[in-house]
């Protein structure tokens, strides 16, 4: 009888999570949430980065968090130079979308394709300014990106 009540327990709590589609909050709550942007869009000021053109990277962190939290420390002119060490490092738990804009420049909504199992997203914009330049996407579906003068926004 000990055995049944023990092997029960798993089968009643993976009923009770997929009761409801309950399994994907369920799922967030025990593992955190995962980066989930599914469109962008970018507007570029006139005059933007001492008006030259401005990289810009989505990065898409896999199931590390502590290489998230290192990434929430970097600068943007820190990730473009160490971009492609990062790269050769951890080739399966980073994941790059790059564009260049240029300023005066409006890019259409797009579809962002991005990896399935993400722990966290960033943006980097590489400005020629000192600052960081860099954001965390969080629970952001459809992000617009704004990159003024000096700095960039998002909104989402």
């Amino acid at each position: 009888m000990r055995v049944v009540a023990r092997t029960s327990v798993p089968i009643v709590l993976a009923l009770a999570l997929t009761a409801c589609g309950a399994i994907g909050s369920s799922w967030e709550y025990f593992f955190g949430e995962e980066t989930r942007i599914d469109t962008v869009s970018m507007t570029v000021v006139e005059k933007a980065n001492n008006n030259s053109p401005i990289p810009v990277d989505f990065v898409f962190i896999g199931k590390r968090e502590p290489l998230a939290e290192e990434f929430a420390k970097i600068t943007a002119a820190d990730w473009f130079a160490r971009r492609q060490q990062f790269l050769r490092d951890f080739p399966e738990d980073i994941d790059v979308r790059s564009f260049e804009v240029v300023p005066g420049q409006i890019l259409p909504t797009e579809k962002l394709v991005k990896p399935k199992v993400t722990a966290a997203g960033f943006i980097f914009a590489n400005y020629a300014t000192p600052g960081a330049h860099r954001y965390r996407i969080t629970t952001e579906r459809d992000v617009k990106v704004t990159l003024d003068v000096k700095e960039f926004s998002v909104q989402p």
